[in-house]
Formats: C-alpha cells, sequence, structure tokens
C-alpha cells in the first residue's frame, strides 16, 4: 500500500469526515445542490453534491429507496475508511438528475468555516 493523497479544497465552507482524528476534507459549498435531503439517508439528513473529493467508492449495488429503485455505491473516506454516504450510478426514472450525483450523510460529515490550508495529523497532501 502507498502514500494516501488528500487533496486540498478551498470554499466558504468545507465539509469534512466527522472522525476527530481524521478530519479529511471532502466537499465544499461550491458543489453543494440541496439540502433538501431530510430523512434520506440511513441515519437522517443528508445533502446532494455535484462532486465530492478525498473518497473511495464501494462496489455497485441495486438498493430500493423512497424514490425508487436505483444503482450506488457506498462512498468511504479515503483515509480513515469512515461510510459517509452514497454515489448515484443509475436511478430510477424521473430522478435522473441524480445520477453522478454524492449524498453525504449529516451525521458522517460536519462543516467547517473558510478555507483549510492542510489536513491536520501531518498528512501528506496534493492540490491536484
Amino acid at each position: 500500500m502507498g502514500v494516501k493523497f488528500i487533496k486540498a479544497l478551498n470554499g466558504n465552507v468545507i465539509y469534512q469526515c466527522r472522525n476527530e482524528k481524521c478530519l479529511t476534507p471532502v466537499a465544499t459549498n461550491f458543489d453543494l445542490i440541496s439540502r433538501n435531503f431530510r430523512k434520506r439517508g440511513r441515519s437522517g439528513p443528508a445533502i446532494l453534491f455535484e462532486n465530492v473529493q478525498n473518497v473511495i467508492k464501494g462496489a455497485k449495488t441495486k438498493k430500493r429507496m423512497l424514490t425508487g429503485e436505483h444503482i450506488v455505491q457506498l462512498v468511504y473516506c479515503k483515509l480513515c475508511g469512515a461510510a459517509l454516504g452514497w454515489h448515484y450510478d443509475f436511478t430510477s426514472e424521473g430522478q435522473m438528475y441524480k445520477e453522478g450525483k454524492f449524498v453525504l450523510e449529516v451525521a458522517n460529515v460536519k462543516a467547517v468555516s473558510g478555507s483549510l490550508q492542510s489536513v491536520p495529523f501531518g498528512q501528506v497532501t496534493s492540490i491536484v
């Protein structure tokens, strides 16, 4: 296993992995599409994003959700492996706006103000 490079993110609001030993930045307010995913996540409220960084996608699985049957991939923090949410690969009719988008559960991420210059605890960063 090699060195894990973590992309530094800049924005007015940065969303980080909630794990206190990790705090890896995963999204910014610039990619936020909707906070209106109340009671949509496995653990409650969730946020829809156009794009996220510093994550690993799991295997594609077919899931039955409130809005129909979708093919999704669970999304995990690249550094600590914590589950953060999911990625929509394919959605049912009427939900196509979600395809290619990411949902992060509020219980698994936290928002912090301002620009982050680096990842905590001396982790190597790379601006790509």
